[in-house]
């Protein structure tokens, strides 16, 4: 009964062996599985941080490209008010030059008419 014990707990004691062997190497496994994860995830970090920097990058110059259309169209709009100032102001010297045209030309008719008079006399 010795002898049957004796290989009972060998059997025993291989089989602790054995799950003790296969608990190492899953828990090595497992090591390696979340040293290379920590990694990943690091990696994904770092690039995470350089798109981020990136993106703040191009908002930047997306920033820079408004304020210039800004201030083209402010440029523009200014540059508008002034053409339609002059133009106004060219209407209204138009306006002004046939007028006087027109006085002059009533003057020299009445002229006209009044030095045929004194000719007549």
């Amino acid at each position: 009964m010795g002898d049957v014990l004796r290989v009972v707990v060998q059997t025993d004691d291989q089989r602790c062996r054995k799950i003790d062997r296969l608990m190492e190497e899953i828990s090595s496994r497992v090591r390696a599985d979340v040293e290379m994860v920590m990694e990943e995830n690091h990696t994904l970090e770092k690039k995470n941080g350089e798109l981020k920097s990136d993106l703040e990058g191009e908002k930047g110059k997306v920033q820079t490209l408004e304020d210039k259309v800004k201030e083209l169209q402010t440029t523009t709009e200014k540059e508008k008010e002034v053409r339609e100032k002059k133009e106004n102001e060219l209407v209204a010297s138009y306006k002004k030059y046939h007028e006087l045209l027109r006085k002059k030309m009533d003057i020299d008719t009445s002229l006209n008419a009044r030095k045929e008079e004194n000719d007549k006399l």
